[in-house]
């Protein structure tokens, strides 16, 4: 998960510096983390602090709700499993 975190960064980092977009619409973050919900890999975890239930991909290892869902809504990110393909808003 450490490598896939540093992967984004640098890919994030060559969005900035060509002047192309970071963040995807909240449209199409919403419309991907509803695949998300669809897929076999979308997966409950029980949080150690909080006792509640987030949902975690475990493909990628990214989280999937609350305030975590960094890779749904930046736009230089893809789906390992390439379910995001095709999807604008």
């Amino acid at each position: 998960m450490a490598g896939n975190a540093a992967s984004a960064v640098v890919r994030v980092a060559g969005a900035v510096m060509r002047g192309d977009d970071v963040l995807a619409s909240p449209e199409l973050a919403e419309k991907r983390l509803a695949v998300c919900g669809r897929c076999s890999q979308f997966t409950p975890v029980k949080s150690k602090f909080n006792g509640k239930i987030y949902h975690r991909c475990i493909e990628c290892g990214c989280w999937l709700d609350g305030v975590s869902y960094a890779k749904a809504r930046l736009a230089t990110e893809s789906c390992p499993l390439e379910k995001w393909e095709g999807m604008t808003c």
